[in-house]
């Protein structure tokens, strides 16, 4: 079982840092087991998104401590979060979408530090999931700053749920695969307007 959790559902990974939001909303979502369902997997998936992130976000501090053990609590607590923050991204509205806040992710803590030539790292504060929720909190921050916010979805197939970043021009997908899930949605709502319509002619004639 991969722990590359965009790349078990197939989808490109975000830009940056708010890749690693991505992962954690693809821990589950197109029929793929669930990677936060226990302490064991949760950890794994963590440890491996964890050091991505810590490769690819350069405002992320080499000072960084290590990955925090997850319990069983705290694997149940993030796949609450999880579906809090799909919910949000699953129907945005307006050009930037909506926004990650205290209704979404918990208070979250973290530690700004400045180096040579102005630069800044950044440290989750933390244990457990708290310090998944830091890192969580940051890189939606990020995101926001940059208007990268917006173009982080869920895909529309309430079957699915799989997270993807939107690169349209315009920013108008609403599906992660429109080969798949558009196309299966398109059928039904196909199917449903001909029950409709036979119906209908039915009525007629009688």
């Amino acid at each position: 079982m991969t722990m590359d959790a965009n790349a078990r559902q197939g989808v490109r990974p975000a830009p940056g840092g708010l890749s690693f939001v991505q992962a954690f909303l693809n821990t589950e979502g197109g029929g793929r087991s669930d990677l936060l369902a226990d302490a064991a997997t949760a950890n794994t998936w963590y440890a491996f998104a964890y050091a991505a992130v810590i490769g690819e976000q350069s405002v992320v501090g080499a000072d960084t401590p290590t990955p925090a053990v997850l319990s069983h609590h705290d694997a149940r607590r993030l796949s609450v979060l999880r579906s809090r923050i799909k919910s949000a991204r699953k129907h945005p509205s307006g050009d930037r979408g909506p926004q990650c806040t205290e209704a979404t992710i918990p208070a979250a803590t973290v530690t700004l530090r400045q180096s040579g030539e102005l630069a800044v790292s950044v440290t989750p504060c933390g244990t457990g999931c708290s310090q998944v929720e830091s890192l969580l909190a940051f890189e939606c921050l990020v995101a926001q700053l940059s208007d990268e916010w917006r173009r982080l979805k869920v895909c529309r197939d309430a079957g699915c749920r799989v997270a993807f970043y939107d690169r349209s021009r315009n920013s108008s997908r609403v599906w992660h695969d429109v080969r798949t899930c558009g196309n299966a949605a398109n059928l039904r709502a196909s199917r449903a307007r001909h029950r409709k319509d036979t119906g209908t002619a039915h009525c007629q004639s009688t």
